[in-house]
């Protein structure tokens, strides 16, 4: 009796705390200072590439008709445009009702003055397909590459040294190749470590992997999670994983021991959306099911951070100095200040913002949903 009598009293505590939690941030949302515009424009439903330069001069655009474009953030303007017609002259581009046009399938920052697109005509087998590395200043492009024999679309990600497909790790500097091994080729769920080592898990299944191209070795374990969501820190020191039920687990790496939770199922979940982020320097990832958004830091590891939106969330974007954007569908995006649990701003919205990106100081965002959005954050009072 004693101990069910201790029982009740921590589980009203924790009741009590979590009410007190959200008035704070019913209370901050109330008085929120909106997200200042910059520049906005009518937004592509093709565009599903978004992300700022480390040093904060730029930021990238991709489409999936129109190809790349690099933006300076001090002047707002364009400066450099690849269009996917660059690389397939004479080829039909454009087409959104078509499959068989030339397309941008993946694009992404490298370093402060370098990024990659690439793009691919699937009208015949093997595919035309193309991995650039450019230069933005001066206007350069460092390395083309366009693999053989390839029949399908897989994910291509790359860094300072290595292209990777799911089964092939390419030196863009010096030409040389590695076979790789996967759990599933044509799977999202995959990253490259700037030491040439690939993460993937399995999907459908609950296993991981970290392989080593070099030695032809892996680490494999078994998640106990399907794997909804999953990324490694920006330090490639742990992994995390988020299942479409709320369940969320991390991996330190390579000891895979303590494992941690980021989040349990409730009883009888059944799966909702998901959104995963890490930030850039490794110290922290948040995590969202449904409503419900969670921010850790990984050493020492605990939750820093928690709060409910009132509709599921559909993107996040982590800072490496803590600031947190999310945006929820037909309701609000937010900017929180997580060291200090502050809201720094807010706008509503009746869209659906798919995605989202924060500058590498935390002052501004990128928000896409009908409109092409540049936001600036208020500064902290």
């Amino acid at each position: 009796m004693q101990r069910l009598h201790l029982l009740f009293l921590l589980a009203l505590g924790l009741e009590t705390s979590i009410a007190h939690a959200s008035r704070d941030v019913e209370s901050q949302r109330a008085s929120a200072r909106p997200l200042i515009p910059i520049n906005s424009g009518i937004a592509s439903q093709n565009i599903y590439a978004l992300a700022y330069f480390p040093d904060g001069k730029h930021y990238l655009i991709g489409d999936l008709y129109a190809g790349v474009s690099i933006f300076q953030v001090k002047a707002a303007a364009l400066i450099t445009k690849e269009p996917i017609e660059s690389l397939f002259a004479g080829s039909q581009t454009g087409d959104p009702k078509s499959s068989t046009t030339p397309h941008l399938w993946y694009a992404g920052v490298i370093d402060d003055n370098t990024y990659y697109y690439a793009a691919g005509d699937m009208r015949n087998k093997p595919h035309d397909f193309r991995v650039n590395i450019q230069q933005i200043n001066p206007p350069k492009r460092l390395h083309v590459h366009r693999p053989p024999d390839l029949r399908d679309t897989r994910p291509v990600r790359v860094n300072r040294t290595y292209i990777n497909y799911p089964d092939k790790l390419i030196n863009w500097h010096t030409g040389q190749e590695y076979p790789v091994r996967t759990f599933s080729p044509a799977g999202f769920d995959h990253a490259l470590t700037d030491s040439g080592k690939v993460f993937s898990s399995s999907y459908p299944g609950n296993w991981a992997m970290l392989y080593d191209p070099f030695s032809d070795s892996s680490t494999q374990w078994k998640l106990g999670i399907a794997p909804g969501d999953a990324a490694l820190t920006g330090d490639s020191r742990h992994v995390v994983v988020q299942a479409p039920d709320g369940a969320c687990r991390v991996w330190p790496m390579p000891e895979l021991k303590p494992v941690r939770d980021c989040g349990r199922a409730p009883w009888f979940a059944s799966s909702g959306s998901t959104a995963l982020v890490t930030d850039p320097s490794g110290d922290n990832f948040a995590t969202a099911w449904r409503k419900r958004v969670h921010v850790y830091q990984v050493e020492p590891y605990q939750r820093t951070f928690e709060l409910e939106m009132n509709n599921d969330v559909l993107a996040m974007a982590l800072s490496a100095n803590g600031r947190l954007a999310i945006s929820s569908q037909q309701d609000a995006v937010e900017v929180w200040d997580i060291p200090s649990k502050k809201l720094l701003g807010r706008i509503t919205t009746d869209t659906f913002p798919r995605l989202l990106a924060i500058s590498p100081a935390g002052d501004e965002i990128l928000l896409v949903g009908k409109t092409l959005q540049r936001l600036r954050v208020p500064e902290p009072e």
